[in-house]
């Protein structure tokens, strides 16, 4: 479900400010610049490039992170990681923000993780919480702004008495109505409402709705599109291979093996990982040494 992120970053790298906002809400703030996910000294699967911002006469750093569906890996332990390394690298405050996208997820995450030992020892992190699916939509096509969050609207709440093709039809026209300063702007950001919406509804809908406003051949020239289509048959193709694996896992390993290891598999996208660990489970001579494969290849 990673192709879904590609509309995500499109609107995230043009409209950065309205995502920042979400976090910052009513501060004041002005945004300094981005600063690189890949840090000298760490190595980091992060979505978005967190932001710096300025609110006073303080700096802090702006972190998004969109979610299609709920984390394999706990978020609160993500999150964690993320922030102690960007502490870490710039010895400033990291403020987080987490969006999900789909419909039911991130539900459970807690926002946040703490321990505490007495007196002595003590931990805690705080993060925002934010689901598409809990947001008012009406409001914000009334409004027309944010516009970064405009594309998202299909995937948020709409009114009781709107039944989901007669509310994609309006985010559809609020979306096409947004002036923008070249053609090619204008594309992507249909581009993207278009993956965006897909992801609730399935394609079909959303493409007939739009070849209807008869702009579907427009969209399909965009770079975003291609991206869209591109990572979807990647991603279908390791689909097959990890069902592939699981089915050996299942002969060599049973119920047990399953259970051990499916959740880890299932967040390996690499196909030549995925064909290695399928030999490796073949071959390997005890359950405890292919963990041991598994945890070294992820």
């Amino acid at each position: 479900m990673g192709r879904y992120d590609i509309g995500s970053k499109v609107l995230f790298k043009d409209y950065e400010r309205d995502f920042v906002a979400l976090t910052l809400k009513d501060r004041d703030f002005e945004i300094v610049g981005t600063i690189p996910t890949e840090f000298p000294s760490v190595q980091m699967r992060m979505t978005d490039a967190p932001v710096k911002v300025r609110i006073g006469d303080e700096e802090a750093i702006v972190y998004t992170e969109f979610q299609t569906e709920t984390s394999a890996d706990p978020m609160e332990y993500r999150i964690a990681e993320y922030v102690g390394k960007i502490i870490h690298e710039y010895r400033l405050p990291v403020y987080v923000t987490v969006i999900y996208l789909g419909p039911s997820a991130g539900i459970n995450d807690p926002g946040g993780y703490e321990y505490t030992l007495g007196n002595t020892f003590s931990y805690s992190l705080r993060y925002q919480v934010l689901r598409f699916a809990e947001m008012n939509g009406q409001k914000i096509l009334d409004k027309k702004e944010p516009i970064g969050l405009i594309p998202f609207a299909a995937l948020m709440k709409r009114p009781d008495d709107v039944n989901f093709e007669e509310w994609l039809r309006q985010c559809a026209q609020v979306v096409l109505s947004i002036p923008m300063e070249s053609d090619e702007k204008k594309r992507d950001y249909i581009a993207s409402f278009y993956i965006l919406s897909s992801l609730v509804r399935g394609m079909e809908l959303v493409t007939q709705l739009l070849k209807e406003e008869r702009i579907m051949i427009e969209i399909e020239k965009s770079p975003v599109i291609k991206m869209f289509t591109e990572k979807t048959r990647i991603e279908a193709l390791a689909e097959g291979y990890t069902n592939a694996l699981m089915k050996v896992i299942k002969r060599q390993y049973g119920e047990v093996g399953l259970q051990e290891f499916e959740q880890q598999i299932r967040t390996i996208r690499d196909e030549k990982k995925l064909t290695t660990l399928m030999e490796f489970a073949l071959n390997s001579t005890s359950f405890e040494q292919f963990k041991k494969i598994l945890a070294n290849t992820i």
